[in-house]
């Protein structure tokens, strides 16, 4: 696909989110959708491999009685900012993202905060939320669910429209693995309590933690991921 078919089609899902979440009843005077995909065009396509990472929700804010609000933006414009690389979410994307790209493993890589031209990566990857409507820093696994439910084929349209070749689903997978692959497709790779790895397509799917966990090792989450794509 060239790049001016995919920001069409980019510009044209955004516009399908907007108008799903109004048909939905998720639009009001406090919230509206956050529009997502890929920032660069045309260096994720120049990319190898493309990569994609889908997340769970996105953060805006919070109003008077504790629920999520704001919205009406992109996430292209958060990571257009110069300090994108100070979201602790971020901060493993980048690195494993930079890494697959560069080809180097963490002790390889320089600290973010020393060289933030590190952060520019976030533009030339795909980047999709389950859920397009403002949500909490720590998610409701059943609001998931429904959110899942609500924007089903706008998603797996969103994978197929990007052709990633890698996808990193921040603990989403199951979310996506019947409609992906069936419920009982066994990994290719599994590291339990690490990284399971499956293959559709030609493409890796690799179903991981939520980046800003705090299970494992940030070392070992960023080089799991690494290491399954070089």
């Amino acid at each position: 696909m060239d790049a001016k078919t995919l920001k069409e089609l980019q510009a044209g899902m955004s516009e399908r989110i907007n108008g799903r979440a109004k048909e939905l009843g998720l639009v009001n005077d406090k919230s509206e959708p956050v529009t997502d995909g890929v920032m660069d065009i045309d260096e994720y396509l120049k990319s190898s491999p493309r990569i994609m990472w889908v997340l769970k929700e996105p953060w805006d804010d919070i109003d008077e009685n504790g629920i999520p609000c704001g919205g009406g933006w992109d996430m292209s414009e958060v990571f257009e900012k110069d300090d994108a690389w100070k979201n602790r979410t971020w901060q493993p994307i980048i690195y494993a993202s930079y890494g697959i790209t560069n080809r180097c493993l963490w002790k390889d890589m320089d600290w973010i905060r020393d060289d933030t031209r590190m952060a520019n990566v976030l533009k030339k990857i795909a980047y999709i939320n389950v859920s397009k409507m403002p949500g909490y820093t720590k998610s409701d696994g059943e609001k998931i669910r429904s959110a899942y439910s609500n924007w089903r084929d706008v998603l797996l349209e969103q994978i197929k429209m990007y052709e990633p070749q890698i996808i990193i689903f921040g603990y989403t997978f199951e979310l996506f693995k019947n409609d992906l692959m069936g419920m009982d497709t066994e990994p290719i790779y599994r590291e339990d309590g690490v990284i399971h790895v499956y293959e559709k397509d030609g493409a890796k799917l690799l179903d991981v933690y939520h980046p800003n966990q705090r299970i494992i090792s940030r070392e070992l989450y960023i080089d799991s991921i690494i290491k399954q794509c070089l």
